[in-house]
Order: C-alpha cells, then sequence, then structure tokens
C-alpha cells in the first residue's frame, strides 16, 4: 500500500503552525521534540499536547540534542531513555520514535536505541521510498529545504548513500525543485508499493519562506487518492 508520511525536526513552537496545517489536509507527522535541556527553543508541555492530540505522532530527539556518535554508550543511553521519558510523562503514552540529531548514527547506537525500547529511528538518509529498511534506521524521501544538486550528492556520498543517489538520478532526473520533486515522487509511490517520507523543520519553513510551498505540496495529494497518510510509526504498522 503507497503512503505518505512527515516528521520535524527539534520541537519549535512554530511546529504547531505546522501541525495544524498538516491536519487542515488530512495529513499526518511525526515531530521529533528535544528536552528544553537541549538549550534549543522548544515547545511547551501544553503545546506538545495540543500537536498530540490533532493526531501528530510525539518522537523523541534527545535530552540534550547531542550528536550520538561522539558519546559512550552509558551515555548514549541517558540521551535516548531520558527524552523518551520526559515526552511519556507529558503526552501520557508510549514514545516508540526517534530521530538522530544531525542525523548522525552507527551500528552502536542503533543498537542501543533499540534495547531503550523504541520501534524506529529516523535518519536523514534521502531519496528512498521503498519499504524494505532497518526500523532503527528509517530513511526518508527528501527534506523541505531548497538544496543545490552537489549539496545532496555530497550528503549521500558521506553517508554511503550509493542507492539513494542512483534513484534520485533515474526515477527523478536529479530533480531539486521542492514541489516537483514531490509531485514526481507521489506520481512514481502511488503506482507502487513504498512511502514519500518528507521531513525538514518548522523554523526553516518560517526563515525561508516556504509555509506557501508545502501548502501546493500537501494540496497536490488530492490528485493521489491512493497514497495512505500516517505517521512514522504507521508506516511501520504498515510494514509489519
Amino acid at each position: 500500500m503507497p503512503c505518505f508520511t512527515t516528521s520535524w525536526d527539534d520541537g519549535h513552537p512554530l511546529d504547531i503552525r505546522l501541525a495544524e496545517l498538516l491536519a487542515s489536509h488530512g495529513c499526518k507527522g511525526t515531530f521529533y521534540v528535544p528536552s528544553p535541556s537541549s538549550g534549543m527553543e522548544v515547545m511547551t508541555p501544553a503545546e506538545i499536547r495540543q500537536i498530540h492530540n490533532l493526531g501528530m505522532e510525539i518522537g523523541a530527539h534527545t535530552v540534550s540534542h547531542s550528536v550520538l556518535t561522539q558519546l559512550d554508550s552509558l551515555r548514549v543511553r541517558q540521551e535516548l531513555l531520558g527524552g523518551k521519558e520526559w515526552l511519556e510523562d507529558i503526552v501520557g503514552s508510549p514514545v516508540a520514535a526517534f530521530c538522530f540529531p544531525k542525523g548522525k548514527f552507527n551500528p552502536r547506537v542503533c543498537r542501543i536505541v533499540e534495547e531503550c525500547g523504541y520501534r524506529l529511528a529516523r535518519t536523514t538518509v534521502a531519496f528512498r521510498t521503498d519499504f524494505n529498511f532497518q526500523p532503527s534506521a528509517m530513511p526518508v524521501s527528501f527534506q523541505f529545504l531548497p538544496h543545490p544538486r552537489t549539496i545532496h550528492v555530497r550528503h549521500a556520498l558521506r553517508e554511503g548513500n550509493a542507492v539513494g543517489l542512483f534513484r534520485w538520478a533515474s526515477r527523478w532526473s536529479f530533480e531539486s525543485d521542492l514541489e516537483r520533486l514531490s509531485a514526481g515522487m507521489m506520481q512514481y509511490v502511488s503506482r507502487s508499493e513504498g512511502i514519500v517520507h518528507i521531513w525538514g523543520h518548522s523554523w526553516e519553513l518560517e526563515r525561508y519562506g516556504l509555509w506557501p510551498s508545502l501548502n501546493r505540496c500537501l494540496k497536490l495529494l488530492t490528485e493521489f487518492s491512493s497514497l495512505r497518510r500516517m505517521t512514522n510509526s504507521g508506516v511501520l504498522d504498515l510494514m509489519e
């Protein structure tokens, strides 16, 4: 079953506006929120509950927003459990999804993620639309932020993402325009079994004036009724 999901990092207060926009289009998203100990501007507990009540998933993003690959295993575990428990106290339900700060992960960290009770951990490995992925290293389709083609290539090479780079070239002709890439991926996935997974940051939407562009992309979904709208964990439920 083809599906559409979104995920949004850092828990900025603008996530409220973003969640309302998604809900207005019948869409869902997973919002990855670090604790206030991160020093970042994050939503209040009441705002987090407001997003959760709109049907969005709340995922963890560590306590301090530290790069986990740079920490010893004990500290990694503390970051993973601390962020999870803080959010579970707020929303009153299990937090099953996690997102790696800065997109940095390795096999050791993925193993600890699983041991800490998360069902999935989202990465920034791009241009993927297939269901066959490791839940503790969930890939994405693309970031909702304009990047030059050279940046996409650099990221793919740094992450060892030759598969994503090849699919971006062969399926979508190195398209980098956000709206055309959205349309191309929706069209491709609607004809097959797969996922369109858009991710980003609400503060970037504001800084770069991307709200109208995202709104138009979400409107495109009306042309692809076969795409089921779901959270990141909903995608995993569908796989299982």
